[in-house]
């Protein structure tokens, strides 16, 4: 890049800062930049644009944006001109129909342009999938004839590859081997050839013709890095890689040593020691005698020096420079210290790295230096006879070259999966580990001793002293006495009696006062993530955070060697389920919330009943609310029953009628008409001691499918303003979209001082979610799905809100089609809603629907398993068991599904490729059980893996599923 016109500066310093502004012109002519640099640049820069504009045409090029490609495509194109002159009256008359064909053919070929990592991928799978079956061909019949060698080379060298390439294209291609025979069966003997090299002759050795057609300019000036790198070693390895042709990963291997980064010539010696097998010595070893470099010498051989330290010596054959690092103190070059590499605009790098392989050997020659000689003489004579070898036979195979430097590759081999056909073979020596547990290394007596050790502690008295008032303190040895004689027990209570915090607890005492403690594993399932880290935080605070509690969820995992108490979601547990495990290191399984019939809850219990006829030492604990308890009793052959009466703290129920004539609201938005049966329902307010005014607003609201948002943001100012005692609002409402709109209500009624506004709800991070329990002086108004209905404490909510309603998935199978249907929540969800305001104290529980709605209600929920398509179950359930007949097995759940939705699965499953005609899972099946996702996103993500495509996969699915969050 010189300038055009030259311009004449009077000190160095001018000529500095005037070529950086002819440069910036170069670059960045399309701003005008004039108007900021100073006086002087900006003169010159005005100049460069009047030259600029009176340029002709064929300088044009000089004020691209991108100089150094620009320049190179006017290069290209006079250099294609000038084949084209020469070459035309040569190709004329001796070019055969086949060559002829194949140049037209890729002069017009379509370029496809793929990352390196998956370019490699593909040829790499290109060359197995040809040498898979060779059955598939004649072999024998299907060489290159003698009789086209010749024509063959010939057309190999007019494409540009060189003699060696095209002998040894013939020579493969006529010697029998599956991967000449499928290429030969398909392609011309020419074409075939091609096929062959482009797949075997390294990238940067193929023809020009082969290589993408428009290369942007220089790329050691044109990487992109992330920012997060130290910016001396990102240069470093750009200009190891970039400039000196060494290998990426052995680069980035080196450089991360400190020491190596900070010294260039110290990286380069140890590249070299590495290309040849050597180890690297820190610091480099000084015993040898140092090569003294001969001025005289240098200067008639063309030597130049970049800087006094740095000297360039370019060969006399070879289109390359060898660049020698020369030590102030002239401690290196010496013997097994000689910082030297290769550069070359035209030789491929690893034929340049197979050059310096050739001179660092001859280098632990004592006699690398002949009489006369000096160390750059001897260096160019090595170099040059290296360079007449390639010439001669070729370059080298890049696995020679390499082959002290080739990453090690961990070749993962696929094991055949146990087809037993034995269903129930569950033994440990088959089962599939997901991980290694870490045992607890301690004795029973060093676990007890521990614990009383803590019970000892004056803090955990005053703890112990708060349990004992929870009802369930009460029925401790009760429980453990039904625990002791029954391998299931099923346990009711109230929200708020304490059964989630103080069950596992007593199991875990009982076992370490028993000597049993060591061995002691206790998984408790909750139906949620935020319920199983709130719980655990809970249960190990009043523990003393002793190590003894711990969480997992998807994705996120708090536990050590002495966890006992594993809270986990239902989901973890089936997925240990799902790798074979037989739990065997767990002595017991609680269940929480049964009664919530979730699908994934279900698909536990049944097996949890399969596994206690497999597992002889584990016990099962169901919890569930004062509901429907019969059913969990008879499904495991008539559990007993634990009934936990009673809860600590009293809720008080304020309905519809309640809560209008305390406020005095009129709703702005609902219809004034009055619809039928509506005078009715207002008299009969009326007669309950209702205001007919407020009757008439409650009868509008109860009409509107719509929730009032600005309902709920003059009750909560009503309780801001009337209730004496300052602390946590819960409001429940359906979906994010409504916890969205009211917090916009709450804003406009509430201040940022007075109080904390947050929403909860599943599709927040963990850490989004724990904000809700942090302690606040302020009021705290949380807007929530029904992730907060069970388990949880919120220690300073006193007041609920419930909008009554609920987002819930609904399949019609006779449509195919899941919706998510808004709908009135159950009785017993609703019970546990209003348990949410009495956990540490009396509350209040505003419920915006009339006591008659509330007698609408449905008292149970429908069991997911009716209401949800069953692909994913299904496909969990050949995952789990790969012989197991699925409709057979789902029939023993305590709600079987219709068999007509199972039948839909189960296609759904087959235009999926999750299972095969057999009825067996496939691998892409059992790779999309794995995901917790609708099992079409599952095999996106799956096929978007195998392809290297997985971003815009991810992408895709993220836009799919981003309005369906609850």
């Amino acid at each position: 890049m010189e300038p055009h016109p030259p311009y004449v500066c009077p000190s160095a310093l001018e000529a500095r800062h005037w070529g950086a502004t002819y440069a910036l012109y170069r670059f960045c002519n399309g701003i005008q930049l004039s108007r900021v640099l100073p006086r002087g640049p900006a003169d010159y820069w005005n100049l460069l644009a009047t030259e600029h504009k009176n340029a002709p045409e064929h300088q044009k090029w000089m004020y691209n944006t991108d100089p150094f490609a620009a320049k190179k495509e006017v290069e290209e194109r006079q250099t294609c001109a000038a084949e084209k002159r020469a070459n035309v009256s040569s190709t004329a008359g001796n070019t055969s129909p086949d060559s002829s064909s194949t140049l037209s053919e890729f002069s017009q070929a379509p370029e496809v342009r793929m990352a390196t990592g998956l370019r490699e991928f593909v040829e790499d799978a290109i060359k197995k999938g040809m040498s898979m079956y060779p059955e598939t061909v004649d072999q024998a019949a299907l060489i290159l004839p003698e009789d086209s060698c010749r024509q063959v080379e010939q057309g190999l060298l007019r494409l540009g590859f060189t003699a060696a390439q095209a002998r040894n294209a013939v020579k493969f291609l006529s010697s029998p081997s599956s991967i000449a025979a499928t290429l030969l069966e398909s392609l011309s003997p020419l074409e075939a050839s091609i096929e062959y090299l482009v797949l075997h002759v390294p990238e940067c050795d193929l023809p020009k013709r082969f290589l993408p057609s428009s290369n942007s300019s220089n790329p050691f000036i044109t990487s992109a890095h992330s920012g997060t790198e130290d910016l001396k070693k990102r240069w470093a390895e750009d200009k190891a890689v970039k400039v000196a042709g060494w290998p990426p990963h052995l680069v980035k291997e080196l450089t991360s040593d400190p020491r190596l980064v900070e010294d260039w010539s110290l990286l380069i010696s140890a590249l070299g020691k590495r290309l040849v097998g050597e180890d690297i010595v820190n610091p480099p070893s000084t015993m040898g005698m140092p090569y003294v470099i001969d001025a005289e010498e240098a200067s008639s051989l063309g030597v130049e020096y970049e800087d006094p330290n740095h000297l360039v010596m370019p060969l006399f054959s070879a289109p390359a420079s060898l660049h020698v690092l020369v030590s102030p103190d002239g401690s290196y070059p010496r013997v097994g210290n000689t910082p030297v590499y290769l550069t070359s605009s035209s030789i491929p790098s690893y034929v340049r790295l197979h050059l310096l392989s050739q001179l660092l050997q001859a280098l632990k020659d004592p006699e690398f230096m002949s009489d006369g000689e000096g160390f750059c003489m001897a260096a160019m004579r090595h170099l040059e006879d290296a360079w007449a070898s390639v010439e001669a036979e070729g370059p080298p195979d890049v696995s020679e070259v390499l082959k002290h430097i080739l990453p090690t590759r961990k070749i993962s081999t696929v094991e055949p999966l146990d087809m037993d056909d034995d269903k129930n073979d569950y033994s440990p020596t088959k089962k599939q580990k997901s991980g290694t547990r870490r045992f607890d290394p301690r004795t029973d007596g060093e676990v007890r001793e521990q614990f009383e050790s803590i019970c000892r502690n004056p803090k955990y008295v005053e703890l112990l002293v708060n349990r004992k008032d929870l009802p369930s303190f009460s029925t401790k040895q009760q429980f453990l006495d039904l625990l002791e004689m029954n391998r299931v027990v099923v346990v009711v209570g109230e929200t708020g009696c304490g059964k989630t915090t103080q069950l596992p607890q007593f199991i875990l005492d009982s076992l370490i006062l028993s000597n049993q403690g060591a061995r002691a594993s206790v998984l408790i399932a909750q139906p949620r993530r935020l319920s199983a880290i709130g719980v655990a935080a809970r249960v190990s605070a009043e523990r003393l955070d002793d190590g003894s509690v711990g969480y997992a969820i998807r994705g996120e995992s708090k536990q050590n060697v002495k966890t006992k108490l594993l809270f986990c979601t239902t989901g973890v547990v089936l997925r240990r389920l799902s790798m074979k495990d037989n739990l065997e290191d767990v002595t017991h399984v609680v269940v929480d919330e049964v009664h919530e019939r979730s699908l994934d809850g279900d698909f536990l219990m049944l097996e949890l009943r399969n596994l206690l006829k497999r597992n002889a030492k584990i016990k099962v604990v169901l919890m569930s609310a004062t509901i429907n308890h019969e059913m969990f009793m008879r499904y495991f052959n008539g559990a007993p029953l634990l009934n936990i009466p009673g809860s600590v703290h009293p809720v008080t129920d304020k309905y519809l009628e309640d809560v209008i004539p305390a406020i005095r609201y009129d709703p702005s938005g609902a219809s004034n008409k009055q619809g039928k049966g509506d005078a009715e329902k207002v008299e009969m307010l009326i007669s309950q001691g209702v205001d007919e005014r407020s009757a008439s607003a409650i009868i509008r609201i109860s009409r509107s499918e719509r929730i009032d948002y600005q309902l709920i943001a003059v009750l909560v100012r009503h309780i801001m303003d009337c209730e004496q005692e300052k602390g946590g609002v819960l409001i429940f409402l359906p979906g994010v979209q409504e916890i969205r709109q009211c917090i916009d209500a709450l804003k406009s009624v509430t201040s940022s001082a007075e109080a904390d506004i947050l929403p909860l709800h599943a599709s927040l991070s963990n850490q989004e979610q724990m904000r809700v329990f942090a302690k606040t002086k302020r009021w705290k108004l949380i807007a929530s799905t029904n992730v907060a209905e069970t388990s949880i404490t919120i220690d300073d909510v006193i007041y609920v809100l419930d909008s009554g309603k609920v987002k819930e998935t609904q399949y019609d199978h006779e449509m195919n089609l899941s919706k998510l249907v808004e709908t009135w929540v159950t009785q017993a969800a609703a019970r546990q809603r209003r348990g949410r305001a009495g956990r540490t104290r009396p509350g209040i529980c505003y419920k915006l629907y009339t006591r008659a709605q509330e007698e609408k209600m449905s008292r149970f929920p429908v069991p997911e398993i009716l209401r949800v398509p069953l692909e994913n179950i299904s496909l969990s359930v050949k995952a789990m068991r790969e012989n197991e007949d699925v409709k057979l097995y789902l029939g023993r759940a305590i709600d079987p599904p219709p068999l007509k939705a199972m039948e839909m699965a189960w296609s759904t499953l087959e235009e999926l490729g999750a299972i095969n005609d057999d009825g067996k899972i496939t691998a892409l099946g059992r790779h999309m059980s794995l995901l917790p996702i609708d099992l079409r996103l599952a095999k996106m993500l799956v096929l978007g893996t195998v392809f290297r495509c997985l971003e815009p996969m991810l992408k895709s699915r993220t836009r799919l599923v981003e309005n369906r969050s609850l």
